[in-house]
């Protein structure tokens, strides 16, 4: 693995482990901010990795993630674009406290974005094995 990637992976994981800090305290936008950050990150380095291309310095995550070389289904766009819709959204206080202020309303998002970014490490650990 290249270590440039292993920067983006290893700030990723920082991201991923303040979201989930985020919501064992009730922080909720915050959370969600942190793990579009981590997701965001992943992609940047799979771009690198598997497309030996610089990061592209957007934040649409469903544009990183068609430009990374994963093999994403097509289910994963559409939640992609959801996601980063989000990661807007979550940036403006009168939207993020109202709409993503409780576990119930971000149970779901949260738990398909732990599904993504955990499938995305393991492509990762996947390609270093067959290479």
């Amino acid at each position: 693995m290249r270590s440039e990637t292993k920067q983006w992976l290893e700030i990723a994981e920082d991201d991923y482990q303040l979201g989930f800090y985020g919501v064992e305290r009730g922080f909720y936008p915050q959370a969600l901010y942190m793990l579009c950050q981590a997701i965001e990150k992943v992609l940047k380095g799979a771009q690198i990795e598997f497309q030996h291309q610089v990061p592209k310095k957007i934040h649409h995550l469903d544009l990183l993630a068609r430009s990374s070389g994963l093999p994403f289904a097509q289910e994963h766009y559409g939640f992609l674009k959801k996601l980063s819709k989000l990661y807007y959204l979550v940036r403006y206080p009168d939207l993020s406290r109202t709409r993503y202020n409780t576990k119930a309303k971000t149970k779901e998002i949260i738990s398909q974005t732990q599904a993504l970014y955990l499938w995305i490490q393991q492509q990762f650990k996947h390609h270093s094995k067959h290479s």
